[in-house]
């Protein structure tokens, strides 16, 4: 579920955190992770928290287009009415 999800992009996140920086940078800002929060990560396990930003931005830009579909859908059974 989504705990181990969470787990996996966590050891992920680490092995790049320790072996490829630039590049976790790189995919972080693919995923468009607000940059500031990454810079507020705490000492205990910043791999967590990167992970749990991935995710909520992931589960963010979903929402997202789950709004625009349903209003673009809306919007299509509008033009029938003219």
């Amino acid at each position: 579920g989504l705990e181990a999800a969470r787990l996996a992009i966590a050891e992920r996140v680490a092995w790049l955190a320790a072996h490829e920086p630039a590049r976790l940078g790189q995919i972080l800002y693919r995923l468009d992770v607000d940059e500031r929060k990454t810079k507020n990560l705490g000492p205990e396990r910043p791999d967590l928290e990167l992970a749990d930003l991935i995710i909520h931005r992931q589960m963010e830009k979903a929402a997202s287009r789950a709004r625009f579909r349903e209003r673009k859908e809306e919007d299509s059974r509008g033009e029938d009415r003219w």
